[in-house]
C-alpha cells in the first residue's frame, strides 16, 4: 500500500477499501531497472528518484522510511475556470538534499552490529552479496506476481435473493411487463453492487453493517473479559491452595519434632529409674 501511494503510475481501484492495486503494467521498465542506493539492490521493486532537480538518485519507498529520509504528502488546492481541484503533492529527498531543519538518520540499517573487545563494529553479512543472474531471476518472478496479482478479481460477497422472495416481491408490484421489470432492476441492483465492491447502496444499510460490527466486537471484548475474570480467579484459588499445603507440611514437620522429643524425654526417664 505504501508503495502504490508514492509511485505515480500506481493507484487504487478502490479508493475506500484501498485496494486492488491498480496499474502496476503501467510502470515503466525504466523504474524498474534503478537500483536503490540503500539496499544496493536492482530490479527488486520499482524505486523512486529524488525530487531535487538534476538529482536522479533512486530508493525503495520502503528502503526510505526505514533510512528516515525526508518523505512528505501535502494536499494542494487549485481553484480554476471549471472549479477547485484538490491533488496531493508528494515530495521525497534523499539524505544529501533533505531540506534544512530537518533530522538526517544515519543510514546504517542494513549492517550487523558485533560487539567484538567491548567495541562495537559493524559487519556485512556474508549473505548480502548476491549474483546478478540471481537477482534477475527474482525480479522476473516478482514481476510475474503482481501482473497475476492485477488481474485477479477480489472475491466480492454480494447477498442473494432467493427465488420466492423474489417473486413475492414481484407480486406486491402492479405495472405492465412486471416480471420483465423486476428482472432488469435486479440485474442493475447486482451490477450496482458489484461496481461498489459489496457495499450496499443504502447509507442506513452502510451504518448497520458498522453497527453490527461494532456491537460484535463489544461482545468479544465482554468474553474476553469474562476469561480473563475466571483467569484471575483459578489463579487465586491455586495460589490459596499452595499456600495451605505449605501450612499442612510445617504442621506435619512440627508434629514430627514433637514426637521424637517424646521419645527423647522417654528415654532419658528410663535412664534415671
Amino acid at each position: 500500500v505504501v508503495c502504490a501511494l508514492w509511485i505515480p503510475e500506481v493507484g487504487f481501484a478502490s479508493t475506500v477499501f484501498i485496494e486492488p492495486i491498480d496499474g502496476v503494467q503501467n510502470i515503466p521498465p525504466a523504474r524498474w531497472k534503478l537500483t536503490c542506493y540503500l539496499c544496493k539492490q536492482k530490479g527488486i521493486g520499482a524505486c523512486i528518484q529524488c525530487h531535487k532537480a538534476n538529482c536522479y538518485t533512486a530508493f525503495h519507498v520502503t528502503c526510505a522510511q526505514k533510512a528516515g529520509l525526508y518523505m512528505k504528502m501535502e494536499p494542494v488546492r487549485e481553484v480554476t475556470a471549471s472549479g477547485t481541484i484538490f491533488s496531493v503533492k508528494k515530495t521525497a529527498y534523499c539524505d544529501v538534499h533533505t531540506p534544512p531543519g530537518c533530522t538526517r538518520r544515519p543510514l546504517n540499517i542494513y549492517e550487523e552490529i558485533e560487539m567484538k573487545n567491548g567495541i562495537h563494529k559493524k559487519v556485512r553479512p556474508d549473505n548480502a552479496v548476491r549474483s546478478t543472474s540471481k537477482v534477475k531471476r527474482k525480479a522476473k518472478k516478482l514481476k510475474k506476481a503482481l501482473a497475476e496479482a492485477c488481474t485477479i478479481m477480489p472475491t466480492l460477497t454480494i447477498p442473494y435473493i432467493p427465488p420466492q422472495r423474489l417473486n413475492k416481491i414481484v407480486n406486491q408490484v402492479s405495472i405492465q411487463r412486471k416480471k420483465q421489470f423486476v428482472e432488469r432492476m435486479h440485474s442493475y441492483w447486482l451490477l450496482k453492487r458489484l461496481s461498489r465492491n459489496g457495499v450496499p447502496l443504502l447509507r442506513r444499510l452502510q451504518s448497520n453493517l458498522q453497527t453490527q460490527r461494532s456491537v460484535q466486537q463489544k461482545e468479544n471484548d465482554e468474553e474476553t473479559q469474562a476469561l480473563k475474570k475466571k483467569l484471575k480467579y483459578w489463579q487465586r484459588l491455586r495460589h490459596d491452595l499452595e499456600r495451605a499445603r505449605l501450612l499442612i507440611e510445617l504442621m506435619r514437620k512440627r508434629e514430627k519434632l514433637k514426637r521424637e522429643q517424646v521419645k527423647v524425654e522417654q528415654v532419658a526417664m528410663e535412664l534415671q529409674l
